[in-house]
């Protein structure tokens, strides 16, 4: 596990042990909170550039040639 993740692991695990002190349980509280607010300040800033499809991904305008099986009944 990555650095951070294990962070943020041993964070969640200490708020969650009532054995644990109190004063721990609430500095742990206010880390995680902090760590919110800061990845929401982070994907707000990118969040245009992730919800917009990117041109390498967009697809060509190609002409096709359309095939339509069957036939074309008109109803008078």
């Amino acid at each position: 596990m990555d650095k951070l993740g294990l962070y943020i692991n041993n964070l969640m695990t200490t708020v969650v042990d009532k054995e644990e002190k109190f004063f721990l349980r609430k500095l742990s509280f206010e880390e995680l909170n902090k760590l919110k607010s800061d990845m929401s300040s982070f994907l707000a800033r990118y969040i245009d550039e992730f919800n917009e499809i990117p041109d390498e991904l967009k697809e060509k305008n190609t002409r096709q040639l359309l095939i339509e099986f069957g036939e074309k009944h008109e109803d008078d």
